[in-house]
């Protein structure tokens, strides 16, 4: 009897849903008590538990990359409602800076970086 409920709870993905809701109910509380956020918590037992880590999930079987895409949205949703607009609006010039040097390093780092990495030459091709 207890050797067949074993073997129903390791066969499917039941065993990677009962560690995954563990780990969402566990480690906001374990971050909280360290005096992290809880976030810090949630991200760093994606990383210990995810395919990089212990593997401790099987991610073909409950489909793990559409829960560390949620993961990333509710993150993204969760720095937003941090976000000060008062402060945004004050510093607008500088976080528009910010934006569009960002924006410029990264292509430039592509046109400069990038054939040098492929082994391409930097000029251009004739026609």
């Amino acid at each position: 009897m207890l050797d067949d409920i074993l073997q129903r709870i390791t066969a499917g993905p039941t065993l990677a849903y009962a560690i995954l809701i563990l780990a969402l109910i566990l480690a906001p509380k374990i971050a909280e008590a360290l005096r992290l956020p809880a976030m810090v918590g949630l991200v760093l037992a994606g990383m210990a538990l995810g395919p990089h880590g212990t593997g401790a999930l099987a991610s073909k079987e409950i489909a793990l990359s559409s829960i560390g895409e949620f993961g990333l949205l509710y993150l993204m949703f969760s720095a937003g409602l941090e976000l000060d607009l008062e402060l945004f609006m004050k510093m607008r010039f500088l976080v528009a800076l910010a934006a569009h040097e960002e924006t410029t390093f990264h292509q430039r780092e592509k046109r400069v970086a990038g054939p040098v990495v492929t082994g391409r030459s930097l000029k251009p091709h004739p026609a």
